[in-house]
């Protein structure tokens, strides 16, 4: 396009359609009304309407057409990509973008969320920079970010993410090789209520404390199901408690915290409540010098989460296969510690062969129709691998969504 975000020199017949779309992303989010789907095609985002995206509040979701491997926001080391600061609630949705090159003069790289809840799904936040909070800075706010990877990013304080006060919740995420130069090297949190589960935070640093998770005056966090191991700080390596008038709350259970006998540091006050299943182990991941962090056969971490945990209708892994699966073979489908779930598969790959194809498809038809036949057809499968449109059952209501799958 000649002049990006430029209704001066661009198509005279754009209207958002496939044969005419939008030349900037913001130009589609004023037509926008509540329920939409705008779908962001394939290229590199750039330039005047790419960067401080304002959603406006609206209840819609903006989402990348064909996943963040096909979809960047390039900030360009000037400016944050998104701006959200008009009350979004969890129906706003930003969805499958990599967002890159955050640069701007105050918090938040990549995402600044002010007084705001929206939901941050499936996006890659890599290599931004900020004063504080170098991913997703949230202030007074309530995101949801889940199945996230945030790495590389770096800031003072909470190089990953920072929670300034609201009801933040990190879930099935990957956060790594994010650094602060004072706390946080993953995450910071200063008050509020905040829920980190099912997250594997591994190889971030800090310059003095929490090179995982610090925790500031008046926080609540609870972390569960989880791994933290590898990162690195003078003081807790992995967490680090900062106490005070207002001393923060952390209750951690069923957690690999891997983080030796400078794993855990609490200073000046603050309560550490350690819940069951906790434990000090490598979690033997695939390959953590190149950035892989899936879990491998051995791991300790498999099947090692709260044995209560119940995975919401479509909850996935960090990879968008099922959630709860019986990974050691025991009879027993038990959650996994970390953002991966060992040896399950995606909703849709009905005869488990890592594949949604033409080959699933008797498989879903017997799920649907005679689960008993299906559990002895496919006995390492499941037959929740059929509740496509993730609305907890599995009925006739999956087809299309299965229909969906087999054509993307």
């Amino acid at each position: 396009d000649p002049g990006p975000g430029d209704p001066s020199v661009s198509d005279p017949a754009e209207d958002g359609s496939s044969t005419h779309p939008f030349d900037a992303i913001q130009e589609a989010i004023p037509l926008a009304i509540p329920g939409d789907v705008i779908l962001v095609a394939d290229g590199v985002y750039t330039g005047v309407g790419n960067k401080a995206i304002d959603l406006g509040g609206r209840p819609i979701v903006l989402r990348s057409a064909a996943g963040p491997q096909n979809c960047t926001i390039d900030c360009q080391h000037s400016g944050r990509a998104f701006h959200l600061t008009s009350g979004e609630t969890p129906e706003t949705c930003l969805e499958g973008f990599t967002i890159v090159n955050g640069a701007p003069a105050g918090p938040g790289g990549a995402v600044y969320c002010v007084q705001s809840s929206p939901t941050i799904s499936g996006c890659l936040i890599f290599g931004n920079a900020a004063t504080h909070s170098g991913g997703i800075y949230c202030d007074t706010a309530a995101p949801t970010i889940t199945h996230c990877t945030i790495a590389g990013n770096t800031a003072a304080t909470g190089g990953g993410v920072g929670v300034f006060g609201g009801d933040a919740t990190i879930s099935d995420c990957l956060l790594y090789d994010n650094s602060a130069s004072d706390y946080g090297g993953a995450v910071s949190c200063f008050r509020g209520d905040v829920t980190i589960a099912n997250c594997t935070i591994a190889g971030n640093t800090a310059g003095q404390r929490g090179g995982g998770v610090a925790c500031e005056a008046g926080v609540v966090l609870t972390i569960s199901n989880s791994i933290l191991t590898a990162d690195n700080a003078p003081q807790g390596a992995e967490l680090a408690l900062q106490g005070g008038i207002e001393s923060p709350l952390v209750t951690v259970a069923y957690c690999d915290i891997a983080g030796g006998e400078v794993g855990v540091h609490i200073q000046g006050g603050g309560t550490l409540i350690w819940g069951d299943g906790n434990f000090d182990q490598d979690p033997l991941f695939a390959d953590p010098t190149g950035a892989d962090y899936h879990l491998t056969l051995d791991s300790p971490c498999i099947d090692a989460g709260d044995p209560a945990f119940i995975a919401a209708p479509g909850q996935t892994d960090i990879d968008h296969q099922f959630r709860v699966w019986d990974c050691d073979d025991d009879g027993t489908p038990r959650v996994d510690q970390g953002a991966d779930e060992f040896g399950s598969f995606g909703f849709g790959d009905l005869n488990c062969d890592g594949e949604i194809d033409g080959f699933d498809i008797d498989a879903f038809i017997l799920a649907l129709a005679d689960p008993t036949a299906y559990a002895n057809a496919y006995p390492t499968c499941a037959d929740t691998l059929a509740d496509v449109n993730a609305d907890g059952a599995i009925n006739g209501f999956d087809i299309d969504a299965f229909v969906t799958l087999l054509s993307d």
